[in-house]
């Protein structure tokens, strides 16, 4: 299963530090042409491996390249621990990581159902 990206906004970043595609590619330890395929809409979904990756890379919140739809102003936003978790499951096997999917797939099925915060 995949993420989805916001090109356009991936692409002002990277332009934002003055890199070229090449550069944020290496930074972020993935192939130039995902980032190209990427910022020209070409390739809207990836793995959240690869989402974490560039957005280490480039120093920004993980949801700051999310489409509008999907941001935190719409589904609330991660704690940084939850980032700081997410960042450590980057660093795994694609196999490891599928474990610990559903290990989590697992968990939150078994949460009761909390109301929304009404602060």
């Amino acid at each position: 299963m995949g993420v989805f990206i916001d090109g356009k906004m991936l692409r002002k970043r990277r332009e934002a530090k003055g890199w070229d595609q090449l550069t944020l590619a290496q930074l972020a330890h993935i192939h130039p042409s995902v980032i190209s395929r990427l910022e020209r809409g070409l390739q809207t979904d990836l793995k959240v491996s690869v989402l974490i990756a560039i957005a280490n890379a480039l120093g920004v919140a993980v949801d700051s390249l999310l489409p509008a739809d999907l941001s935190h102003e719409q589904r609330g936003p991660l704690s940084p621990e939850v980032e700081t978790i997410l960042a450590e499951i980057a660093q795994l096997s694609m196999e490891q990581q599928r474990h610990v999917a559903a290990i989590l797939r697992g968990y939150l099925s078994g949460l009761p159902d909390v109301p929304p915060d009404q602060s």
